[in-house]
């Protein structure tokens, strides 16, 4: 079963339309509590944009600190060479509050490349979706609608 059919059923299961985003991260953290799996899920609530990391039955808000919003990117994995690169040559040149949707994912992109190019086992299709307070789509997705397709994760 493909992630894209997974949370198609999770949804249709488990999640009704008044749901906020924190009843949702409270559903995936119980649900996902004695797996390995860790989702990053994010969404609006009331305008304000909620982060959380879910994994092993705990749930953290990435995006907060001192009870407010800090806007940036983590780079998750056991790729080292992307972390590095991240910290030292992007991070510091910048302020993630005022990138403009086609600038984050531009950088959204470099970034999946670079470690693709760089880091021993990683590689794939890159999916990127937009999520806006009143909105979300797909600026990028892999078609994998066609079960012989090259696309199909391994």
């Amino acid at each position: 079963m493909l992630m894209d059919d997974f949370f198609e059923m999770f949804i249709r299961d488990h999640v009704k339309t008044d749901y906020t985003i924190e009843t949702i991260s409270e559903i995936l953290r119980v649900f996902f509590k004695d797996r390995r799996t860790q989702i990053v899920l994010a969404g609006y609530k009331d305008g304000v944009p909620y982060v959380y990391k879910i994994a092993g039955g705990l749930k953290k808000f990435l995006n907060r600190q001192d009870d407010k919003i800090i806007f940036g990117m983590e780079v998750r994995g056991l790729y080292d060479k992307t972390c590095e690169y991240f910290e030292k040559e992007i991070q510091p040149h910048i302020i993630f509050g005022k990138l403009t949707i086609e600038e984050g994912i531009g950088l959204a992109k470099d970034l999946i490349q670079y470690a693709i190019n760089n880091e021993e086992g990683c590689g794939g299709d890159i999916n990127i979706l937009i999520i806006k307070p009143d909105s979300v789509a797909w600026c990028e997705k892999a078609d994998y609608s066609n079960k012989n397709s090259s696309n199909l994760p391994n």
